[in-house]
């Protein structure tokens, strides 16, 4: 079966005054929401609308384009919060890597949550999750 590629739409959504404003520019749409989370909704009802099509029939992408000060003020924490996230996908693997080596050597899950500031129901799932047995 072949799979169908669905037409795609780019949205570039700015701040009004009190909305959000979203401009289709592949086909003229413009639409508003009070908040971001409504503004891919508004979107492809407007898109389904004017192209008299359902509107799951294409994908949306939203591009948030932000005044110079505002992308400033989000920036550093958007950046600060994806060093994080790298920082806790390398300590959750680290941690695995651990639980498995200590498991390896026979220690007990209770004595391995505590060498690692962990519960051993942790210690357990993380266990299980890996094919390996706990006890």
């Amino acid at each position: 079966m072949e799979t169908m590629i669905q037409p795609r739409y780019v949205a570039r959504v700015e701040r009004g005054d009190r909305w959000w404003v979203a401009h289709v520019p592949e086909v003229r749409v413009h639409t508003q929401a009070r908040r971001l989370d409504q503004i891919e909704d508004m979107v492809r009802d407007a898109i389904g609308l004017l192209l008299e099509m359902p509107a799951d029939s294409f994908d949306v992408e939203i591009k948030i384009e932000l005044p110079d000060d505002l992308e400033e003020a989000v920036a550093p924490a958007r950046a600060a919060r994806s060093r994080a996230e790298a920082v806790m996908d390398e300590a959750n693997e680290l941690t695995r890597a651990s639980i498995l080596r200590l498991l390896d050597r026979g220690l007990p899950v209770r004595d391995i949550g505590r060498l690692l500031g962990l519960s051993f129901q942790r210690v357990s799932q993380v266990a299980r999750t890996a094919g390996v047995s706990s006890h």
